[in-house]
């Protein structure tokens, strides 16, 4: 009769278990559709911006905006030589 109970106990705590689960994968697909969306309208807006710009308007907007956010874009650069290192390196394998 033991293990029954301890049976019945563990199904109530993987239910919990995987309740919990559900909720937090619920809140990361929330925050990821969250910060796809805020993205997809930076991006958009960006696009708004260009579209209408000549490529020298486009040109001192970068560099502006470089100039004024060096760490972060030093930080990006290293972001995509690593994504693009990955992406080249696996192609390899």
């Amino acid at each position: 009769m033991d293990e029954v109970t301890v049976g019945k106990a563990d199904e109530k705590r993987l239910d919990q278990v995987k309740e919990q689960a559900r909720e937090k994968i619920n809140e990361l697909k929330g925050k990821a559709q969250e910060g796809y969306h805020k993205a997809s309208e930076r991006v958009h807006e960006t696009w708004e911006k260009v579209e209408g710009s000549s490529l020298k308007d486009v040109e001192d907007a970068v560099g502006s905006y470089v100039k004024e956010n060096p760490g972060k874009c030093i930080a990006i650069a290293a972001a995509a030589g690593v994504l693009v290192g990955a992406l080249l390196r696996g192609r390899r394998d």
